[in-house]
């Protein structure tokens, strides 16, 4: 009986209790119910702005990595302008302004003026992407590009102040110790004075079909003086100068010659075909007068020389 009085006793202390905390809120009732659904409906909320958030975040990623490999400057713009606020908007700013510092340096020898702009635009690239990422290696290679672009367009100050903050983000030692050995070369003279002979030269080819830094035809030597001096020495005479050449005539001795009349030289079996058959002797000695004989040879003949 006693257990049994002693629990009815705490429910009436319950429920007396429960009716002055009701007593105590109702005036606050509607403020309160308000405050609860406030809360359910930022819950909900949260949650859809979550899920559009990671989506976002998939697509940039995905559209990053398919414009990586197309060394398309533009794509990648595209993606940080339609996925603001995401990292992959941070990491495409990052990456064009590596592939315009690549096209910039190597169009400093086919087309200055237009590697010039791409190399300012670089550096934008590389500070918008300072800009929009707090990764440690992104804003390191961020300006450790900057270095490299100012570089390029002979920018020394600058060049050394963006080499000076890449070391001072930490990324590692590698990369701080390649920016002190660039700081350390362009503190040089040598190095001054070939950025400012570099940043005055044009290796623009004045005609677009010539290779780069090769001359154009206007600006060839002339053609050498080919009148030669006359050459002594003709008939297969060699002249001082080794060349052979036929011995110069006059126009009245090229006209003499050519109005006598040409004879042909016999060959050898000519000469031999037309050979007289009887040889007579040149000098035949006169005939001697007829003298009479003596009586007794009466029959006396006088003898020919032999033709044979």
């Amino acid at each position: 009986m006693k257990s049994e009085r002693r629990h009815e006793l705490q429910e009436n202390v319950l429920a007396n209790y429960l009716g002055q905390i009701n007593q105590a809120i109702e005036p606050y009732s509607k403020i309160i119910l308000a405050g609860v659904i406030a809360l359910l409906v930022a819950v909900v909320g949260y949650s859809l702005y979550s899920s559009k958030a990671v989506g976002e975040r998939s697509d940039a990623t995905l559209g990053l990595l398919q414009e990586s490999e197309s060394q398309d400057p533009e794509a990648l713009e595209a993606i940080s302008t339609r996925f603001p606020g995401t990292p992959a908007a941070a990491w495409a700013e990052l990456q064009r302004g590596s592939q315009l510092l690549a096209q910039g340096s190597q169009g400093l020898f086919v087309n200055r003026q237009d590697a010039e702009v791409q190399l300012e635009d670089a550096k934008s690239a590389f500070k918008s992407a300072l800009s929009k990422g707090k990764d440690k290696m992104l804003r390191s290679r961020a300006n450790y590009g900057i270095a490299r672009a100012a570089e390029s367009l002979g920018q020394i100050d600058e060049a050394v102040e963006g080499y000076k903050d890449c070391i001072k983000v930490g990324e590692s030692e590698e990369i701080a110790k390649a920016c002190q050995d660039r700081i350390t070369s362009l503190g040089r003279d040598d190095t001054k004075d070939f950025l400012a002979w570099f940043a005055d030269q044009d290796f623009t080819p004045a005609d677009p079909s010539l290779p780069p830094s090769l001359p154009s035809g206007n600006t060839l030597p002339d053609l050498p003086d080919l009148n030669l001096p006359a050459l002594e020495g003709g008939d297969g005479e060699v002249s001082d100068t080794g060349v052979e050449l036929p011995e110069a005539t006059t126009d009245e001795t090229a006209a003499a010659e050519s109005d006598e009349p040409e004879t042909e030289q016999p060959t050898n079996e000519q000469e031999s075909m037309e050979m007289p058959t009887e040889l007579t002797p040149a000098n035949d000695p006169p005939a001697e007068p007829a003298t009479e004989a003596p009586p007794e040879n009466t029959d006396v003949k006088t003898e020919t020389p032999d033709a044979s």
